[in-house]
């Protein structure tokens, strides 16, 4: 019998008690929600407060060929395209932002 052994399985399980307790710790939401905070209704999008993906995306892109050495890569198209005929997209063609400000 390997004396190692039953080291390990003590161990293993003073491991796993010790997960299992932290889970059961972790809260939980509450069912109501706070007094005086109503979120119903109409919400509109400002989008001179909001970030432009497209801007996040590309700095997403040159930070990662920076990091792992890579060419940076071309620039994405401006908005109104950039899918092609065969990209796969529920609707190939069609800038799903510049739907959405035309229909606002």
């Amino acid at each position: 019998m390997n004396p190692a052994r039953p080291r390990q399985q003590l161990l293993a399980c003073a491991l796993l008690c010790a997960a299992l307790s932290a889970c059961g710790g972790a809260g939980s939401l509450a069912e109501e929600t706070p007094g005086g905070v109503n979120l119903a209704g109409t919400w509109k999008l400002n989008r001179a407060l909001s970030d432009d993906p497209y801007k996040i995306y590309d700095k997403i892109r040159r930070d990662r060929a920076a990091r792992y050495g890579e060419q940076a890569p071309a620039p994405a198209p401006a908005r109104g395209g950039g899918q092609g005929q065969n990209s796969g997209g529920v609707n190939p063609g069609v800038d799903p932002l510049a739907a959405e400000q035309q229909a606002t």
